[in-house]
């Protein structure tokens, strides 16, 4: 990734995860490797494969890491493709976290869905909370989220396709079809995610 990153300047945001049930050293210490030493932008996590909900004090060490390198961090919310337990990626499991972190920004990936109604109501209440759309077909989005994304949840919401999965061109194209109005476009489209990973 990191040479992948270093060969396109300007085209491509390092990100990398980590399991702190592994390690919580380990996986702080490879948040800082990957910011410090590599120019990564994110940090990443997802719950089911760690075994544990996002507010789980395992993850708090790497929180406050991911704060003090100002990076940050995404938590994959809603029903897993693998058959790991689907309980620790409830969105909700982010309401602690966000109360406990204020200045930590949380990306949402994958939608959240079957708790999409979650993802939205936690959007609306922490500033530094967002969503990214991987993992799902622009024309399979839960109506309320695109209906927030036009709407309220300007600014919060970010496009993505988890390529290879989905390609490129299918999901812009299913995207632009969403009928977003320019301002909310805009900001699903780039804005957001420039100032999420300070791009």
């Amino acid at each position: 990734m990191a040479e992948i990153v270093e060969e396109h300047p300007g085209r491509f945001v390092g990100a990398g995860g980590v399991n702190p049930a592994e390690s919580v050293t380990g996986a702080t210490r490879m948040a800082r490797r990957m910011v410090e030493e590599l120019g990564f932008r994110a940090v990443k996590v997802m719950p089911s494969m760690v075994g544990a909900p996002p507010d789980d004090r395992m993850y708090y060490p790497l929180y406050a890491k991911c704060c003090e390198l100002d990076v940050p961090i995404t938590v994959n919310v809603g029903l897993p493709g693998p058959r790991t337990p689907a309980d620790p990626q409830r969105p909700l499991h982010l309401d602690e976290v966000c109360r406990t972190f204020p200045d930590l920004k949380v990306v949402m990936t994958h939608l959240g869905w079957p708790w999409h109604l979650e993802v939205i109501g936690l959007l609306l209440k922490y500033e530094h909370l967002y969503l990214m759309t991987s993992a799902w077909a622009p024309r399979h989005y839960p109506a309320e989220v695109v209906h927030h994304a036009a709407t309220r949840g300007v600014g919060k919401i970010m496009f993505a396709t988890d390529y290879p999965l989905l390609s490129f061109e299918r999901c812009v194209r299913e995207a632009l079809d969403l009928g977003l109005p320019p301002h909310a476009a805009e900001a699903f489209f780039h804005t957001t995610a420039e100032e999420v990973f300070q791009w």
